[in-house]
């Protein structure tokens, strides 16, 4: 309960920073940060809006392709709070708890980014390839690098997404 707590006060006061750098801020500085802003909004609305238009279609990204948009937007992420920390240093007339509070939370939000992003690829995402199946080729995706041994088959559509879910007994 206390981590999402941690993690409610972190959001709100690294938002409440990109806003106040946004509104604020000035020249060139404003710019980049609007920038990676809107870099990072599009990066995210093609991964996840993506992903919530192909299931109404029973279809999901690769993991190849979805791990790689993931990571796009964890660069961008981390940009757009460097981003914020410039502007932050940069403003006048300021409060400086208000500057504080923005740095203390985007420095850690920065950090846990970092070694959530690290943990992730490295143990819990997934992976994919393609195998032969009663002559046809499916997509077979598993997490066993560190996850649960988890797998999953999907009809094979093509490099960039897969289809439906093939339910099957046990492995193949």
């Amino acid at each position: 309960m206390g981590k999402y707590i941690l993690f409610g006060v972190l959001t709100t006061l690294s938002a409440a920073a990109v806003v106040l750098g946004l509104m604020r801020g000035s020249g060139k500085p404003r710019k980049r940060l609007l920038r990676s802003v809107l870099l990072l909004g599009g990066a995210a609305l093609v991964c996840f809006g993506g992903e919530a238009v192909l299931a109404q279609f029973d279809m999901g990204w690769r993991c190849g392709p979805y791990n790689l948009m993931l990571f796009l937007c964890v660069v961008l992420f981390v940009v757009m709070v460097w981003q914020c920390l410039n502007v932050l240093s940069l403003l006048e007339n300021t409060r400086s708890v208000l500057q504080a509070a923005g740095f203390i939370s985007l420095t850690l939000v920065i950090g846990i980014t970092l070694a959530y992003t690290a943990a992730y690829f490295c143990l819990l995402s997934w992976k994919d390839d393609l195998v032969p199946h009663n002559g046809q080729t499916i997509v077979y995706a598993n997490d066993i690098h560190g996850g649960s041994g988890t797998r999953r088959y999907f009809t094979h559509i093509n490099s960039l997404v897969h289809g439906a879910e093939i339910e099957h007994d046990g492995l193949w």
